[in-house]
């Protein structure tokens, strides 16, 4: 029964039974409402958080998703559970950002030991990686670091391409360092003002630039934290940045430097 029914019994009654009960129920509902707040105080465990994660990954909740695995991941456990990898993956993937979740696909498959998820992950990282190319940064002068105006040449029309490209293009206007690597769409771009294509089955392009000064250097040259994972003879960086890319240590001549599962 309701307390708005318990309330209308209430009131044929006399009044000091009434307001016996009243008082009564009143207390009653202070003892729910400081259970209540002391079952919201209690703190999830880890194994609850990543199953919450899960499900923002699955209600398409992306940012919730991140921001819960990102602080997963600081945690001992968290750094070491593919779990957590591989739904920062995904979660940064349908993001569109196809730079960070190539990295954490390839941490959770440098994770596992299970040969049938990492069949899986290879799966996931050939179906991702087949509509973008590698592009490779460097400086022609003695400044390192700074920004970059990336812009294509035509409309990308494919909207899951258009949304990877906005996110690169994002990226690199914050300001970064280089040398630095990373994917993009097939296409044709043009980096502050070098042109260059990034082409199916070519070698990665090569651009030299000019780097454009970024009013806040904290924020291009800070690069504190860096997390290399070994790959086909392509090393992956994460930077303080808070931007994660393909670092090629040494580029081969006529040949394309593309990351394979080994």
């Amino acid at each position: 029964m309701s307390p708005a029914s318990l309330m209308s019994l209430i009131r044929p009654l006399s009044p000091a039974l009434s307001s016996a009960m009243t008082l009564g129920l009143m207390a009653l509902g202070l003892m729910t409402i400081g259970l209540s707040a002391q079952l919201e105080a209690v703190p999830l465990s880890y194994q609850q958080r990543v199953h919450q994660a899960e499900l923002y990954v699955e209600s398409k909740l992306y940012e919730q998703a991140v921001k819960e695995l990102k602080e997963l991941e600081r945690s001992p456990e968290g750094s070491q559970d593919v779990r957590v990898s591989e739904l920062l993956s995904l979660a940064y993937y349908h993001s569109n950002d196809i730079n960070k979740a190539l990295y954490y696909l390839r941490k959770a498959r440098q994770l596992t030991e299970d040969e049938g998820f990492k069949a899986r992950l290879t799966q996931n990282y050939q179906q991702w990686i087949k509509v973008f190319g590698l592009v490779q940064f460097a400086s022609i002068n003695e400044v390192p670091s700074g920004a970059i105006e990336l812009n294509s040449d035509r409309k990308i029309l494919n909207p899951k391409r258009r949304a990877a490209f906005k996110v690169a293009q994002r990226q690199l206007r914050r300001g970064v360092t280089l040398p630095l690597s990373m994917y993009l769409p097939f296409g044709s771009y043009v980096a502050n003002s070098v042109p260059f294509q990034i082409k199916p089955s070519y070698p990665s392009a090569n651009v030299e630039l000019s780097l454009i000064p970024v009013k806040d250097e904290a924020v291009s040259t800070k690069t504190s934290k860096w997390v290399y994972i070994t790959l086909g003879g392509v090393a992956l960086i994460a930077t303080a940045l808070g931007g994660y890319y393909l670092l090629s240590p040494k580029q081969v001549s006529g040949t394309t430097v593309m990351p394979t599962f080994n």
